[in-house]
This record gives structure tokens, C-alpha cells and sequence, in this order.
């Protein structure tokens, strides 16, 4: 839901089997697209959204345009989020800024880690965003190590941006028989 409650904000796949980012008012029945067919984004996987606390951003992820398992369309699914970066939008899909910037790996043996990004979130007062970070090979059943993320989000004329990500969590450093 928007701040305002008035809209909700909500991914679906579409026909060419990539997800797309959507709002749509609560009272109207025709959802507006924030990111398909936008030439700034990839047109691959967008979705996983959140409203920033003012109502001004919405922050999702986005598939980057070439990877390594490019084929593999599920893999960047919004509820994966594998060889995805975070972006920020305007509330209507005016403008967008890349957030985050991990390179993706694009071969076998390239030395470069598998990333994916899920589940940002912002603190009640919009200063602080949180999201979930795959940063490791490995973990259960090889879908790689996951840590909890946050930065301070920050605007300066009218440029949202993160500020000095830092790990919150990591399931390895809480208990000693944990393979995450």
C-alpha cells in the first residue's frame, strides 16, 4: 500500500514471461506500469517494490540486462532476485536511479559471485532502507549465502541514493552449526 493508502504497488509476469512493476489506485481498476517498456531498465525481470514512507519513490529490483544464465528467465524472478540490482523510481515512473551497482557475473569462471537482491523495506521515517543480499556461493541446497542489508537513504536535488550500506545480519554468525 502507498503511504496514503490510496494505492497499492504490486509486480505481475506478463506475456513475454518477465515480471513487470505496476501501481494501481484502489478505486481504479486500471494498473499503471512504472517499468515496463522503460528504455533506463532492462527488459527483463522488475518487481518486489516498496513505497518510500513520503509517497515520493518506490524502491524494486531489476534484472540486469546480460548475465551468466541469462536464459534461465526464473532466476531473476522479483521473489528470486538473482542478477538483480535495487533501483529507485519517482511515484509515477518518471524518472529512475540505480541504487545498487554489483557486477553481474557473465561467465563460468570469471571470478565474479552470483548476486541477487529481495525484499527492500523502509524504516517508518524513510531514512533507512533494509533489504536481503546474496553475497556467497553456497548455503542450503547451493542457493548461496544471504545477508540482511541496510543504508541510509538519502535525496540530494531531487537524486535518491543509498549512503554507507552496512550487513546486519548473516545466519552464519549467529549460530555455529548454521550452513546459510
Amino acid at each position: 500500500f502507498s503511504p496514503d493508502g490510496g494505492r497499492i504497488l504490486f509486480d505481475r509476469q506478463n506475456a513475454d514471461g518477465f515480471f513487470d512493476l505496476y501501481v494501481a489506485g484502489l478505486h481504479d481498476a486500471t494498473p499503471h506500469g512504472l517499468s515496463e517498456g522503460r528504455s533506463e531498465l532492462a527488459a527483463r525481470n522488475n518487481g518486489n517494490g516498496a513505497f518510500h514512507p513520503s509517497g515520493r519513490y518506490i524502491v524494486f529490483l531489476s534484472e540486469e540486462p546480460r548475465h551468466f544464465q541469462d536464459n534461465m528467465v526464473w532466476l531473476g524472478n522479483p521473489g528470486i532476485g538473482m542478477y538483480c540490482n535495487l533501483w529507485a523510481t519517482d511515484s509515477r515512473g518518471g524518472r529512475f536511479w540505480k541504487l545498487t551497482a554489483d557486477p553481474p557475473k557473465m561467465k563460468l569462471i570469471d571470478g565474479i559471485q552470483v548476486m541477487g537482491v529481495v525484499n527492500p523495506h523502509f524504516s517508518h521515517d524513510g531514512s533507512r532502507l533494509i533489504w536481503t543480499e546474496r553475497y556467497a556461493r553456497g548455503g542450503h541446497h547451493n542457493w548461496g549465502k544471504w545477508r540482511v542489508m541496510t543504508a541510509a537513504f538519502e535525496e540530494s536535488d531531487g537524486t535518491p541514493r543509498l549512503v554507507d550500506p552496512q550487513v546486519l545480519i548473516r545466519a552464519e554468525d549467529y549460530s555455529p552449526h548454521c550452513n546459510y
